[in-house]
């Protein structure tokens, strides 16, 4: 399985050098959630992936209440998730005439406003990336990472998957939803933060 997602990454890059800006991003999306894939598997420590990481003192964070008030850096890193997704949609839609949708930012709240292949990027994006190393590229831009809230390590994939599900009410009015639960949280969470039971921190 290792050496079969190493030659998939390769094969995709050699068939993607002479391609546009857009087919680049979408199959370089599909590359690194394979390379994160093989690297969990094949060289990471054994542990389940669906149960938050425990005792990782690497990826262990503070959870204080000057740690997680980080409300401006998730708008921020929202934003730059979905100007992702819009890249990953135009590329789609160029590539395989695909039906799109007018927003990326719309995809951030996993509000099923493109096509079935988009709601499902959109969620293995945020499942996958958040839930084994706690980070989107949005929040590694900006400095913050997601983390379960009990042990201060990386989430799990389950704890990944409540927290996207959720953005269906979160993100409800452009986030309005999530942004009002947030600012009246004492620890600055939205709802699918509670019901995966995880804390957004700055990690740096």
């Amino acid at each position: 399985m290792c050496g079969m997602a190493s030659a998939m990454a390769a094969r995709s890059a050699s068939a993607m050098s002479g391609a546009s800006g857009l087919k680049i991003a979408a199959f370089g999306l599909v590359n690194a959630v394979a390379v994160l894939v093989s690297a969990r598997v094949c060289g990471g420590p054994r542990r389940a992936w669906l149960a938050p990481v425990r005792h990782d003192r690497a990826m262990t964070y503070a959870t204080g209440a000057s740690e997680v008030r980080v409300t401006g850096r998730r708008v921020v890193a929202t934003i730059i998730d979905g100007l992702i997704f819009g890249l990953i949609n135009g590329a789609l839609v160029s590539a395989f005439g695909v039906e799109g949708t007018d927003s990326g930012f719309g995809l951030t709240s996993f509000n099923n406003t493109g096509t079935v292949w988009l709601s499902v990027i959109v969620l293995l994006y945020y499942t996958l990336f958040e839930g084994l190393t706690g980070l989107t590229i949005g929040k590694w831009v900006t400095g913050i990472r997601v983390i379960d809230a009990g042990s201060g390590g990386r989430p799990g994939l389950l704890s990944g998957f409540v927290r996207t599900l959720l953005r269906l009410i979160d993100g409800f009015l452009g986030y309005l939803v999530g942004f009002l639960i947030v600012i009246n949280s004492d620890r600055r969470r939205r709802l699918g933060d509670m019901a995966a039971k995880t804390l957004v921190v700055r990690s740096r």
